[in-house]
Formats: C-alpha cells, sequence, structure tokens
C-alpha cells in the first residue's frame, strides 16, 4: 500500500510521438468512416461517440463486443498497435510481467463534449486494469485537456502522443475538460492478467 500511496506525477508517463502522422491521420479517417457505428456516449454532458471493446466488469455492452467488428483494422492492431502498445507501458513502468492489452476504444469527441471526474477500475468492478492510456489523435488549440484533479497536472493534447497512468489508485482521479474542436483518441488500457485479453 505504501507504494500507491507514494505514487503522484510522475508515474503519469508521456510517450512523445507514439504514431506517426500517417498513422494518426489513418485513425482519424477511420473513426470519421464508421460514424454510423460510434455509439453516443451513455452519460450526460459528455458529446462523445465511442466504439468500446473489451471484456469489462462495468459496461455489459462492451463486453459482448469483439475485434470482429471492425475485422478489417484487426489484423492491423493485433499485430502492430497492441503489442507496441504493451512493450512500451511495460518498459517505461519497468513492469516486471507482461501486459496485455484488455479494453481499447475508438473515440470522438466534439465540442462541447466534456468527461467528468473517475478513476478507471469503475468503483472497483474492473480492478484487472493496471494502467490506462489515451493515444491522441490530433491537438487541441483550445480545453479538451487531461486533468489529473488530485495531484493538479494537465496535459494537452499533441497529436500522436501516448499518455499512460495507474488504472486503480484514487490519486489518479482524471477528467478532461470541456473541449471547443473535434477531438480524437484511442483510450487503450492494459493487464497482467491473460484472462482478460481483447
Amino acid at each position: 500500500m505504501k507504494f500507491e500511496e507514494d505514487m503522484g506525477i510522475e508515474e503519469i508517463k508521456i510517450i512523445k510521438n507514439f504514431l506517426s502522422p500517417e498513422e494518426v491521420k489513418f485513425f482519424i479517417d477511420y473513426i470519421d468512416n464508421i460514424d454510423d457505428m460510434l455509439k453516443e456516449w451513455n452519460g450526460a454532458k459528455f458529446e462523445r461517440k465511442v466504439l468500446m471493446f473489451g471484456k469489462d466488469g462495468y459496461r455489459k455492452e462492451k463486453s459482448d463486443l469483439t475485434l470482429e467488428k471492425i475485422k478489417d483494422i484487426e489484423p492491423r492492431l493485433r499485430s502492430d498497435l497492441f503489442p507496441r502498445i504493451e512493450s512500451s507501458v511495460k518498459e517505461v513502468y519497468k513492469n516486471k510481467k507482461d501486459l496485455i492489452v484488455c479494453a481499447f476504444y475508438l473515440a470522438k469527441q466534439v465540442a462541447g463534449g466534456k468527461i467528468e471526474e473517475h478513476v478507471d477500475n469503475d468503483g472497483g468492478a474492473n480492478m484487472q486494469l493496471k494502467y490506462g492510456g489515451v493515444i491522441y489523435l490530433n491537438k487541441m488549440n483550445s480545453g479538451g485537456e487531461l486533468k489529473f484533479t488530485k495531484l493538479g497536472y494537465k496535459y494537452t493534447p499533441e497529436a500522436g502522443d501516448l499518455v499512460v497512468f495507474p488504472s486503480r489508485p484514487p490519486q489518479y482521479l482524471h477528467t478532461v475538460t470541456e473541449i471547443h474542436e473535434d477531438r480524437y483518441s484511442l483510450p487503450v488500457w492494459v493487464t497482467e492478467y491473460p484472462f482478460w485479453k481483447l
């Protein structure tokens, strides 16, 4: 427990240029092309459309959705993006166990959207989540910052960056400030438990 109590801003890792400009464009275009598949987030004030994948102890509508729904890019995710995420997060945290992508979203927010404060373990329903992260697909010129309220830290999205942080400790309570332009992202979570593999 002492370790979790001591965790702070230094545990928020920013991997600059995780995606190349070409990869960023690919994912933005893909999200725009599947707009009819994205679902409105069922939370107040979110103004967010997402396609969610992964086993989940909290959101049943996500648990039943497999990558088969986006089979045109599933090979790319499994052979390239997911292994890069797993190895990069393992390296920056010097995690002793292998990490496995267990949840992945394709997301787009529009002007007026924001995300209320939360910790990624969904009130304890998803304790399998070790680290959460967001791959940002576009730069935010105004609003849309990822803000860690208890730590007094905020990150302004830059295209291609991956921001990662511990999913469970309460000090990683975070929010997304109101945005004033489209905000594209690929939220992702990793676990140490193979049962939860996406």
